[in-house]
């Protein structure tokens, strides 16, 4: 990403004027239960809803309007005009000088660079960069500058509070918001067409390179004389893949950044697509045809799966717009792609240390995409449907936005169907936090063995979720619904997959059970060696999740260690040990009846797991376990 072009996802947008009277936006949160906005955008947007029922045409509506209005996602930007505001009038009021609001003057100049992108004309950035100046010698150096300046800064935070909350252009013509928009149809792919041509008596057949997929999309959707919307070619663009030919060619014969770009995107091939091995690009000018070398193979890209055409033909512009901020849309992702694969696009793009500036919105029919929902953070979902109507010609739309309440109610559903019997094997687990801890720990162990591999020159197989293996959640008591053991009647756990692990937690009174599994399933039946999944966590990691939910000045006991609350019920150790909960903590007591957790045991697993950044972060019980998981998979997968 090129310096000077700060990350910018968009929080919100106005509907087109376009589309203003065809679609109607539901939000519970709202007073009057609608509003003229996309509301709670974030980095991955799904758009679903059954055919026809608007959701490509609203894709379109973004991707199409010369004047796109939105809010930013930096931050509660409204919450600052407020207290920019307060601040001014308090300054008016009192006189007084700046001292008593280092936090807003403090804020404004820790987000400089936003305010700067935020800024739309010559002459208001070079005001706030003068402002910024004066803060820097101001307020931080007052004996130095003096107060001379104050009124003057105060006026200019009223401006500023005003900028902030009103709706931004985002005008394609401007270079100041460097955006792009690239839309990407379901007309796609890496497959040239090709044409007979006539040479005196001999006839035969030639590659073509122009990109009829993108004639075909523009016609039909965006061009005055068979769509609704134009668009300005120079800021937005149709990829179709087809004439991803010539975008390699052209940089491959261009400066160095050009063809580091495209050593760049050969080598995040190699990571996420091709296990490691070395892939290079080659452009044959003689045939138009992209060729692929794969090792020592070499052949044309159309004869890669037709899942990994699909995969390159929607990452591929995330690379050639590094230096813009991106706005990524797709029909249908899902098309041609395991639920595996599904995943891993989904995690590419909710990438935000490799691609920052890119913000993608997405329609589809794939049920492992909404139960990615589940899984993974930062994604909004919205759901369309379309009004009964006399008037064909003039059809009204309706869209829900959906809140992290109905995603957790989702959550409460357990098991997910839609991918396990698409991965080689399953791990069985009790619930939904167990899921949340176990993925997180073996991620955690996987980046740390294949760090620890590298160092020795050694290989280490990563594997990947829905694609290698796969979780199921069997309720805990439930487990007598599925037919492990030959005297239960239920459900029968190999019609969904033979291979198996079992894991179980460490409940007083099962033991019984519990022998007769590892009897039956040997080696992939798994007793924790702790109470539950939660007395897994480390000691640190496990104080400062309670920390997390403790009042401001509450105490706290830190002086144990993790051997003291690996038997005991977990939310009876912190209720007795680290904290009162029940005077402290902003969630009420931790503790339930049995002395577990009481209650939002997912909600407390994913504020533990969010704390979590490296292996040292494991418990030795967490890494016992990871290893486990991990050989298992292994061994089904070798």
């Amino acid at each position: 990403k090129m310096s000077g072009t700060p990350n910018h996802m968009i929080s919100e947008i106005k509907l087109p004027e376009e589309m203003s009277n065809s679609y109607t936006v539901f939000d519970q949160k709202s007073e009057d239960g609608q509003r003229e906005t996309i509301p709670y955008l974030s980095k991955v947007n799904l758009f679903i809803g059954a055919n026809n029922s608007g959701k490509s045409r609203f894709l379109r509506g973004v991707f199409a309007p010369r004047n796109l209005q939105y809010r930013d996602i930096f931050g509660d930007w409204s919450n600052v005009s407020e207290r920019y505001n307060s601040f001014y009038y308090t300054y008016k009021r009192s006189g007084d000088h700046f001292g008593n609001y280092d936090d807003v003057i403090k804020e404004i100049e820790t987000r400089k660079d936003q305010l700067l992108f935020l800024t739309m004309n010559g002459d208001y950035k070079t005001l706030l960069e003068e402002f910024i100046e004066f803060i820097q010698n101001s307020i931080f150096n007052p004996d130095e500058y003096g107060r001379s300046h104050y009124p003057e800064a105060a006026e200019f935070i009223k401006v500023l509070s005003g900028h902030l909350a009103s709706w931004h252009p985002m005008d394609i013509a401007s270079q100041v918001t460097n955006y792009h928009r690239i839309y990407i149809p379901t007309l796609r792919g890496l497959r040239p067409r090709k044409e007979k041509l006539i040479d005196g008596a001999e006839k035969y057949q030639k590659y073509r390179s122009d990109d009829f997929y993108r004639e075909r999309t523009s016609e039909d959707y965006f061009m005055l004389t068979g769509g609704k919307f134009s668009f300005d070619i120079k800021h937005q663009d149709i990829f179709t893949g087809l004439n991803m030919f010539e975008k390699v060619f052209e940089r491959l014969l261009g400066n160095e950044v050009d063809r580091n770009l495209i050593k760049e995107f050969e080598g995040f091939l190699s990571e996420k697509f091709f296990e490691g091995r070395g892939i290079s690009l080659l452009p044959k000018k003689d045939s138009d045809v992209l060729s692929v070398k794969l090792g020592n193979e070499e052949f044309p890209i159309y004869e890669l799966g037709d899942g990994i055409q699909q995969l390159i033909t929607m990452t591929f512009p995330i690379f050639l717009h590094q230096e813009n901020n991106l706005f990524l849309l797709i029909e249908e992702p899902e098309l041609y792609l395991h639920p595996g694969m599904q995943r891993q696009l989904m995690e590419i793009l909710l990438d935000t240390d490799r691609f920052p500036n890119v913000q993608t919105f997405v329609t589809t029919h794939s049920n492992h995409l909404l139960d990615l929902t589940l899984d993974l953070d930062n994604i909004s979902v919205f759901r369309f449907e379309k009004e009964h109507s006399d008037d064909p010609k003039n059809p009204k739309f309706n869209i829900h936005s959906t809140h992290n309440e109905d995603v957790q109610l989702l959550q409460s559903l357990g098991v997910r169907t839609s991918s396990v019997f698409l991965s080689n094997c399953t791990i069985w687990v009790e619930g939904i936090s167990d899921r949340i801890y176990m993925r997180k720990y073996l991620k955690m162990y996987q980046k740390e063995m294949e760090r620890i591999a590298d160092e020795k020159g050694d290989e280490f197989k990563v594997f990947k979720e829905d694609y290698h293996f796969s979780f199921i959640e069997y309720g805990g008591n439930n487990i007598t619904h599925w037919s492990f053991l030959d005297e239960y009647e239920g459900m029968r756990f190999d019609r969904i997959s033979n291979d198996i692990l079992l894991i179980a937690d460490q409940d007083v009174g099962k033991e019984e059970r519990h022998q007769a599994l590892k009897a039956k399933l040997g080696d992939n039946f798994q007793r924790l060696d702790c109470r539950e999944i939660e007395n897994t966590l480390s000691k640190d990691i496990l104080v400062k999740t309670v920390k997390g939910y403790l009042k401001k000045g509450s105490t706290f006991d830190d002086e144990f260690v993790e051997e003291d609350y690996l038997t005991d019920p977990i939310g009876e150790f912190i209720e007795n040990r680290i904290s009162d909960s029940s005077q402290n903590s902003k969630r009420g007591s931790f503790k339930a009846d049995s002395g577990a957790l009481n209650k939002d045991k997912a909600v407390f697993a994913r504020k533990a797991v969010g704390i979590m950044e490296d292996y040292d972060d494991l418990s030795e019980e967490a890494q016992k376990l990871c290893k486990k998981i991990y050989n298992f998979i292994k061994e089904v997968n070798s």
